[in-house]
């Protein structure tokens, strides 16, 4: 870029040294690299931004209002430095709210910006110390607004937002009194979300009060406008109602601000001023944008609040349900327990002999309050897990012992199936301290699934130890899974297909409940299959 703008003046001479050649250069002048980091400044950019060079180097441009361009050349600015590509444009400070001409042109890895003020009919060093006035300004509002945004980024409750208004907004703007409210549900009334600066019989009577009630919020509300009154003469004018009070409590200037909400006016931000003041431009956009993120504070409150009142209902849901399973689980049991006693004293000949057929009913009997036993156990287990009621009682037992054990359970059901059901456990003797009744439900929970998902083939139970780690597989040449139900089989009541449920039976929570168990144990189930091939269930036991 051949600009005679960019060129140092004569009275410096040449210089060899960056910080020379840019001290040389007329106008603010601010070097950034490609990270738009500030790496080097000179002397009329230190005046501007009103801190010493060693806080403007290395810091981001955009942390300095009033050194930063004005946001709409962003783009431009953007494609400079990835394009290298220099470029002059004529702006309006947004900062400071004078005319500018700026020159950017590629620098080593970044971009040497240079702010040359135009033409004014004043000039000197007056004009100069009224820029560096208008300047520091323009930091300090900044700066205040940067604070309380972030003051409300942090916010997660309408109260804590009322705190931002009380504690830091009304300070920061001189002001000595203000409030927040929000309309109701049918809009036809206002509620005070914070009111402070006000005699508190005054706060209790107007902690609700209809949109009618002759205040600057219903013409704000209506009109979507806020409202700037520089005295209490003018808002006598417009509120004779709201004057005496504000009179009583020696207040005059006023400010409204809207706050939307979801697209509409829902309420409004005020401050009071103990004297008259005229707004400019400048107060008038400060205000404004604390109001904006007034109100982003509160949507965001509100979607918070929304989401904890949501998960607390459904963790009560989910609660009342687990109550529920216990209880009714419980309450089947008892009876369940008197049927297979009466089972047995009828099968012993308790009550007269017992023939062939008989013998063959009541042992179906018996099958089926088994069965149905298992599932209400099921139930019970799921329950305790989910209420963290469950409990591990730790003892050595021999890892041979359980595989045969749960082999022996599920044996008869794999014969019914003409299923080869086989345990291989570690080629040397191991004892293994876990809970021995929780590890049994798992394996059986396991090869009963494997039983009743295989149609032909086998199934098998293995066990191999390492130094930190019981692996055991069971195996089956069963239907396998698909790959997208792989986790999902492990929630509860979920199963592939309400068909399959409903040709093999259960409750669909073997798995959320062998998992669970396993779990508690200090080991972790995973499972790997191939549909038409078989599935693999992995537990993984610490030592």
């Amino acid at each position: 870029m051949s600009s005679p703008v960019l060129q140092p003046r004569a009275s410096h001479g040449a210089s060899s040294g960056t910080d020379e050649l840019i001290e040389s250069l007329p106008g603010v002048i601010c070097v950034v690299d490609g990270d738009w980091r500030i790496t080097a400044v000179n002397r009329r950019a230190v005046e501007l931004a009103g801190c010493a060079r060693g806080e403007l180097l290395g810091a981001r441009i955009w942390d300095f209002p009033v050194l930063a361009p004005n946001p709409a050349l962003w783009g431009e600015l953007q494609q400079a430095m990835s394009r290298r590509t220099p470029f002059v444009r004529q702006v309006e400070a947004s900062t400071l709210g004078i005319p500018l001409e700026l020159h950017v042109m590629p620098h080593r890895d970044g971009l040497l910006l240079q702010a040359l003020e135009r033409a004014t009919p004043h000039g000197g060093d007056e004009h100069h110390a009224t820029v560096v006035r208008l300047a520091r300004g323009a930091e300090t509002r900044a700066r205040t607004l940067q604070s309380l945004t972030a003051a409300l980024s942090g916010a997660l409750a309408e109260e804590e937002v009322s705190a931002v208004v009380l504690r830091q907004a009304l300070p920061a703007f001189g002001a000595t009194a203000g409030d927040v409210v929000l309309l109701s549900e049918d809009r036809q009334e206002f509620r005070a979300l914070c009111w402070v600066g006000y005699p508190e019989d005054l706060i209790r009577e107007w902690m609700h009060y209809p949109l009618e009630s002759g205040t600057p919020g219903r013409d704000i509300v209506q009109t979507g406008e806020p409202l700037f009154f520089s005295s209490i003469t003018v808002i006598e004018e417009r509120y004779p109602r709201l004057a005496p009070i504000l009179r009583a409590n020696a207040l005059s200037a006023y400010a409204g601000m809207p706050i939307v909400l979801g697209g509409r006016v829902s309420g409004v931000v005020s401050f009071n001023f103990p004297a008259a003041r005229e707004f400019t431009e400048e107060d008038r956009a400060m205000l404004l944008a604390f109001a904006a993120q007034c109100a982003l504070a509160l949507e965001r409150a509100q979607l918070f609040n929304a989401e904890q009142r949501a998960r607390a209902e459904a963790e009560a849901a989910n609660q009342a349900k687990t109550d529920f399973l216990a209880v009714m689980s419980h309450e089947l049991r008892t009876p369940l327990t008197a049927i297979l006693g009466y089972e047995e004293l009828l099968a012993d000949g308790v009550s007269g002999p017992v023939n062939d057929a008989q013998h063959l009913q009541l042992e179906r009997i018996k099958v089926s309050a088994m069965h149905l036993l298992q599932l209400i156990d099921e139930l019970l287990t799921f329950s305790r897990l989910e209420s963290d009621d469950e409990r591990c009682e730790s003892t050595p037992i021999a890892l041979a012992t359980i595989l045969d054990e749960s082999v022996a359970l599920i044996t008869p059901l794999a014969a019914a199936r003409r299923l080869t059901l086989a345990a291989t456990p570690p080629a040397q003797p191991y004892t293994l301290f876990t809970d021995p009744a929780k590890l049994r439900q798992v394996l059986v929970n396991l090869l009963s699934n494997a039983v009743k998902f295989t149609e032909r083939g086998r199934i098998d139970l293995t066990a191999s130890c390492d130094d930190d780690t019981v692996r055991i597989d069971v195996r089956d040449t069963g239907i396998g899974i698909a790959q997208e139900y792989l986790d999902r089989i492990f929630e509860p009541f979920w199963q592939v297909e309400r068909r399959t449920t409903r040709r093999a039976g259960g409750t669909g929570l073997g798995l959320s409940v062998s998992r669970g168990l396993v779990n508690l144990l200090g080991g972790t189930l995973t499972v790997e299959s191939e549909v038409g091939v078989g599935s693999v269930f992995t537990i993984l036991l610490p030592t």
